[in-house]
């Protein structure tokens, strides 16, 4: 407790070391464990605080961009993101006007195609009677819909080879453990992952400037954004639309296979019911397996002077982990917090910081009504064309950037 009557993150007298080693062995679960030996509000290691308490963790991201700091699209991206620089002003002015075209008309038209495209998949899947990692194929599908989304007719099928470069490029940057430091970036993987990030920068360049209409790019055009600005907001999109929506599905799949009563009752609750009439119970499966898998699962701020924070003192030079996997088990108005029920949504009206998929506060998700619409679909059309049973020998999590289900196959019958 500080003289000012502020408490201090509780210490588990961990050095970085011993924290890291710990944490390689089980990411998840070395989080979900300190959360519960030590509380909310946890200084990990020397510098590095886990915050899951749900009001300090609203509090950070209502602050983020002014006390609470973050890159612009967290794709090794140095750029300053404080409030009252040109190049968050810019990036937020592009954000605004991206959200303002996501809208419901917009999602009702993509709804359209989206559906044929996930009747196509239940098809093939049928014809198979088999799935093999559902992922890869629902993430062919997730990048076809972000491209037509957001470039209209324009050609952006060159997007898909530098997305892959730069997923696997990512991915060994983020299979070590926790966040380095700036100088740390000069390791070759970080080269590697910047050359990748370029690349696609300049295939999304190339895929605005070629013949076409509509899409979200039309949002951009005489709204004050400039075209490096554009082409960073896409970036980020991009690469958040390749893989969160694909292993959010998956996560679906994974609990209605597991729990076959409530995909028979979303079969039946969705039959002939489209975008503009979702039935209740699909959004409820949806949201329950946000909370248990949400894939964005451990979310990265800073702060660069001493910050208050729900009666908390964080210090300055503090690397902040919020993660919504702990917190959304931990939360204490999520009654039986490891289970799937669906139902609990019925009446459970989560405070404020205590459901987090998409984050909150300015930078709030700019995807999550297309990723919902997405999810929701997904639930509704191949839950209502096909039966699921798990095959296997289980699933893992690979919380390597996006938590996703990883063994996960499928038997498949019709409905």
């Amino acid at each position: 407790m500080t003289a000012d009557g502020l408490r201090r993150p509780v210490s588990t007298g961990l050095s970085r070391v011993d924290l890291v080693d710990r944490y390689e062995r089980d990411r998840l679960g070395t989080l979900l464990e300190l959360t519960r030996e030590y509380g909310p509000m946890v200084e990990a290691a020397p510098g590095t605080i886990l915050v899951t308490d749900p009001t300090a963790a609203h509090e950070i991201y209502q602050r983020t961009n002014t006390d609470f700091l973050m890159s612009l699209d967290a794709l090794l991206d140095d750029t300053d993101a404080r409030r009252g620089t040109d190049s968050l002003d810019r990036w937020m002015v592009t954000r605004r006007a991206a959200l303002a075209a996501i809208g419901r008309e917009s999602l009702a038209t993509h709804a359209t195609w989206l559906d044929g495209e996930l009747s196509a998949l239940a098809d093939r899947w049928l014809a198979d009677g088999f799935v093999d990692d559902p992922v890869l194929e629902l993430r062919e599908l997730t990048l076809r819909s972000f491209s037509r989304f957001c470039f209209g007719t324009r050609d952006a099928t060159g997007l898909r080879g530098r997305l892959v470069a730069l997923d696997v490029a990512l991915r060994r940057v983020q299979s070590s453990p926790l966040r380095v430091p700036v100088f740390g970036r000069l390791l070759p993987r970080h080269r590697r992952a910047r050359q990748a990030r370029q690349d696609l920068a300049t295939e999304i360049s190339r895929a605005l400037a070629s013949p076409g209409s509509g899409g979200l790019a039309e949002a951009f055009v005489g709204v004050g954004t400039d075209q490096p600005g554009v082409v960073r907001m896409l970036l980020a999109t991009a690469t958040a639309a390749y893989g969160v929506p694909a292993a959010a599905i998956g996560w679906v799949l994974h609990e209605l296979s597991a729990n076959p009563e409530v995909a028979e009752q979303v079969a039946q609750a969705g039959a002939g019911t489209g975008y503009a009439n979702p039935p209740p119970l699909v959004d409820r499966v949806v949201d329950e397996c946000l909370r248990l898998w949400p894939p964005t699962w451990l979310v990265y701020r800073s702060t660069d002077r001493d910050q208050t924070c729900a009666g908390w003192l964080l210090p300055a030079g503090s690397a902040v982990m919020l993660s919504p996997f702990v917190t959304h088990r931990t939360a204490t108005c999520y009654d039986e917090p490891e289970r799937f029920r669906p139902e609990r949504w019925c009446t459970l009206t989560p405070p404020r910081g205590a459901f987090t998929p998409f984050g909150a506060g300015p930078r709030w998700c700019l995807g999550a009504r297309f990723a919902k619409l997405e999810l929701t679909r997904a639930a509704t059309i191949l839950t209502g064309r096909l039966r699921f049973s798990p095959a296997g020998n289980g699933v893992q999590r690979d919380v390597r950037g996006t938590l996703t289900p990883v063994g996960l196959r499928l038997t498949v019958t019709p409905r």
